[in-house]
């Protein structure tokens, strides 16, 4: 207990107090530090290091609740991009987000000291980040002497070579929970991504259903047609897409479909919901991911690729029917709430962002696949 010039005292060691501010309980109820019941020393500090993708953010914070339970009394502190930041925000096992581009997370993460501090991305962002900082125990990815990363335990050797080796890579069978349970020394038991749905997220889909006078009884099909500017290859074709709504919409009255995407799908989008103006519903959700959660949230099956719409949906157990191609369909993670569609080609797995080859992997996915893998859900 810790008194200063008042007559109170406080528990300045309460991972609960973040950054010098009133903390939740004493805000909404008035508590104190002499009589809390919510006081929680810190007797370990945690670093999680993992800027990468935010589907990648997404399903890293699988490793929480088993990090929580190695490590009860501990302050868990989790660097990422601002991109990814409201993923993270309401994680109630995240005592602090240190946002990667801002300017005062780099003399924070020199200040600070460290038990275990874990890196999970393979780059030279995340790897100095772990090199720089104060930590008895690293795990994950290391910046070495010379600019090269290597891995910093034993654990984090085969995902490492992974990186490096396209047949590795393609052999794999592992999830890539699995992977990083292993990096990170924890057991895995199937733990899903950790994603709450703020009063933010609901309200944006109330106003939508309430827009398109959407109702309980209605049977919500999500579609996100796209994959970023980045990865051309990974997205199916309009002629799937437009194969699988109208058999959907021919097949029931009560089916409603929604088309999600940013910027980079709008294109898409735009032809799709020409093609079909009744019961179709393109809304963008460029820079609104808030709008992206909560729209998955209540859609009875969500058809996509690899993309971050994917483990949102995994998050919040919606049924997925996921479309694969040039990355691994191994690595993904449904928890048995989905079915992987994955066409039958040599090349597989190639991690291409572009591909010349006539017909390519998504070009020879099976549209009648999709189909009866929706109707599984929707039923």
């Amino acid at each position: 207990m810790r008194k200063f010039n008042s007559m109170y005292e406080y528990r300045l060691d309460c991972r609960h107090l973040v950054q010098q501010l009133p903390c939740q309980y004493h805000k909404k109820s008035g508590q104190t530090c002499p009589t809390c019941d919510h006081y929680e020393p810190i007797q370990t500090n945690i670093l999680i290091i993992k800027v990468g993708a935010m589907g990648d953010v997404l399903r890293t914070t699988t490793i929480l609740p088993a990090l929580k339970k190695k490590y009860s009394l501990s302050r868990i502190t989790w660097v990422t991009q601002q991109d990814s930041y409201e993923l993270l925000l309401s994680n109630p096992y995240i005592d602090n987000i240190l946002v990667a581009e801002r300017a005062v997370t780099f003399p924070v993460l020199l200040a600070e000291e460290y038990a275990t501090a874990i890196n999970l991305d393979i780059d030279p962002h995340g790897s100095a980040l772990l090199k720089l900082c104060h930590a008895q125990e690293k795990l994950g990815y290391v910046l070495d002497n010379h600019g090269g990363i290597r891995p910093a335990s034993v654990e984090a050797e085969e995902w490492f070579e992974m990186s490096i080796d396209d047949r590795l890579k393609r052999a794999n069978k592992k999830t890539y929970q699995e992977h990083i349970f292993r990096i990170c020394q924890l057991p895995y038991n199937k733990e899903r991504p950790l994603l709450t749905l703020t009063d933010a997220m609901k309200t944006f889909s109330q106003e939508t259903c309430q827009q398109y006078s959407l109702s309980d009884q209605d049977i919500i099909a999500g579609i996100h047609s796209g994959a970023g500017n980045r990865w051309e290859n990974k997205k199916w074709t309009l002629e799937g897409y437009n194969f699988l709504i109208e058999s959907l919409l021919g097949d029931s009255p009560l089916i409603k479909v929604i088309l999600f995407g940013g910027d980079a799908e709008q294109c898409r989008n735009k032809h799709i919901q020409q093609r079909f103006p009744e019961r179709v519903y393109n809304i963008n959700t460029q820079n609104n991911l808030s709008g992206l959660i909560g729209l998955i949230g209540i859609c009875r099956v969500l058809v996509c690729s690899d993309t971050l719409p994917l483990h949102i949906a995994t998050a919040l157990k919606v049924p997925v029917v996921a479309i694969f191609g040039p990355t691994s369909h191994h690595e993904i993670e449904l928890y048995e709430l989905g079915t992987k569609i994955v066409s039958e080609i040599d090349c597989l797995c190639c991690y291409q962002q572009r591909c010349k080859r006539e017909p390519n992997c998504m070009q020879m996915v099976d549209p009648e696949l999709v189909v009866r893998g929706v109707w599984e859900f929707v039923k």
